[in-house]
């Protein structure tokens, strides 16, 4: 067994050596553990910070696709189409348009909004359905995420469309080299002639809307 004042190194014994080299050791062993500390910190504040900033791009992303959903679901709605009296392939396309939002809403919403949308599926298989309660929930919600007050004002729609006069019906002969340069146009030689026929008859451009509103 090793005397603690027994000659080791350089003469010096095991106390002596200790009591120069222990400050050091004890040092060096300090600085190695506040370095691991540290090193545990920044990694926690570093996936703290991460986490933070994930959450705000996903609230940032939900915000963008329910006020979407919301935009393509007011576009969309029944009352409106039949009001615009769409063409079949136009009608379809709004309607897949629609159906995309109703999935939208169901990825993105939260419960009280998927709830809705579940029991307007069921009603719509029920042959009986009505979005007034979903679209009042989902206007209150988008002016929330956007940090707008409260309103009591209820969801509404508004819509145009062009009226067309009854015009007499009558025969009239029109140069045919000219006619068939127009209809080579397409719409846009639809236009020309109508606009030439307006000036002909002294009539300005006029083009007459009729509008249609709906409150739920």
């Amino acid at each position: 067994m090793i005397s603690l004042d027994e000659p080791l190194l350089f003469g010096q014994s095991l106390k002596q050596l200790w009591i120069f080299f222990g400050p050091l050791v004890s040092g060096l062993v300090a600085a190695v553990l506040a370095h691991h500390l540290s090193a545990r910190r920044d990694v926690s504040a570093h996936q703290r910070q991460l986490d933070y900033e994930a959450k705000i791009a996903a609230r940032s992303i939900r915000r963008a696709k329910l006020l979407e959903a919301y935009q393509t679901l007011d576009r969309t709605e029944d009352a409106r189409l039949d009001f615009l009296d769409l063409d079949p392939e136009e009608r379809f396309k709004r309607t897949q348009e629609r159906s995309a939002a109703f999935t939208q809403l169901k990825l993105f919403g939260d419960e009280p909004l998927c709830v809705l949308v579940d029991q307007l599926i069921e009603d719509f298989k029920a042959g009986q359905w009505s979005t007034d309660a979903l679209m009042n929930a989902l206007r209150d919600r988008v002016r929330n995420d956007h940090g707008l007050e409260e309103t009591k004002s209820r969801y509404k729609w508004v819509d145009f469309k062009k009226v067309v006069a009854d015009v007499p019906e009558f025969s009239i002969r029109l140069d045919a080299e000219a006619l068939g340069k127009l209809a080579a146009e397409g719409p846009k030689g639809e236009a020309k002639m109508n606009q030439a026929l307006r000036k002909a008859a002294g009539l300005g451009e006029q083009t007459k809307v009729a509008p249609a509103t709906s409150e739920y």
